[in-house]
């Protein structure tokens, strides 16, 4: 067999590719900064502009009938999740939820999501999560749900959650938990008293809890009851049962094991002094429970 000639390699080395002579332009490597620009402009970039541009869009969106797009409601709901997840991750932000238009413009998607594409459900879940884990949206949440019962005519979302938060059992180690919810009652106690009047049955289950925390938080919704019966013209044998029963909790109270719900009884007969109506029946019992009071182990209650 003959040998096979391979070619001879080349012992040349190859021609390097110069680089170009050329100098890249600097002005696009680094551009200069405006000369008419202010200070710190490309720095600081604020997105609220934006973010509302973003709400107000989805609020047009839900304007229209989603029924005659998506045949099936799993499909309404899934489109449905996409525009209202971005909101409540919007609302986990502290400085976005002080923001008043921000807030507005979510509680109006929110709003618009629950009334009109059955969002009420997942909303309630969401909700009851944001007050176990975020503890600035205790106040905001009661405030969306007066707006959704006020403006939006839907007060089916206030009455769930707080059928849900009545049955709710908090460990006596847990503060965070207890203290959003409990601001959250007092707080939707005092916007919407008559959402709240209505479950008074249910959440005074927390009067047992161990939490003194929410034993607290529901001592000043009893006074707050008692200002919101005060204002009511009907003045029959319902109105008058409530307000007893309110006083009784209220008086049972200065009794609480814990000082600070007892000194929680004191400070909330102080503001229903301050009432138009003064209750004459009741101040005798109250002057009472003030004296025994004075001999009281704790000096905050003293």
């Amino acid at each position: 067999m003959g040998l096979l000639r391979l070619p001879a390699l080349s012992t040349e080395s190859p021609k390097t590719v110069s680089a170009p002579t050329q100098p890249i332009a600097h002005a696009r490597l680094c551009p200069q900064p405006k000369k008419n620009a202010p200070k710190g402009q490309e720095a600081v970039w604020d997105s609220s502009a934006q973010l509302q541009a973003a709400l107000d869009t989805m609020c047009k969106v839900l304007k229209l009938k989603l029924s005659k797009i998506f045949l099936t409601t799993s499909e309404r709901d899934t489109f449905i999740g996409l525009l209202t997840r971005p909101v409540y991750l919007v609302l986990e932000s502290e400085q976005r939820v002080k923001s008043t238009s921000i807030r507005m413009h979510a509680f109006k998607v929110l709003c618009m999501a629950v009334k009109h594409h059955g969002h009420g459900y997942a909303a309630q879940i969401n909700i009851v999560q944001n007050l176990t884990y975020f503890e600035h949206l205790s106040e905001p949440m009661a405030e969306f749900l007066h707006i959704l019962a006020e403006t939006y005519d839907y007060p089916q979302l206030a009455d769930e959650i707080l059928r849900e938060l009545s049955n709710k059992e908090f460990n006596s180690n847990d503060t965070k938990g207890p203290k959003s919810v409990s601001q959250f009652i007092v707080k939707l106690s005092e916007l919407a008293p008559r959402l709240v009047i209505k479950q008074m049955t249910m959440l005074a289950k927390q009067l047992d809890s161990e939490s003194y925390t929410l034993r607290c938080s529901l001592v000043e919704v009893c006074g707050n009851m008692v200002a919101h019966l005060s204002r009511q013209e009907e003045r029959g044998e319902n109105h008058k049962s409530q307000l007893n029963a309110f006083f009784d909790v209220l008086e049972e109270r200065f009794l609480d094991i814990n000082p600070y719900c007892r000194c929680r009884a004191i400070q909330v007969y102080v503001k229903i002094c301050d009432l138009e109506q003064k209750f004459p029946k009741r101040r005798q019992k109250a002057a009472e429970l003030a004296c025994r009071s004075l001999e009281d182990k704790s000096s905050n209650v003293r």
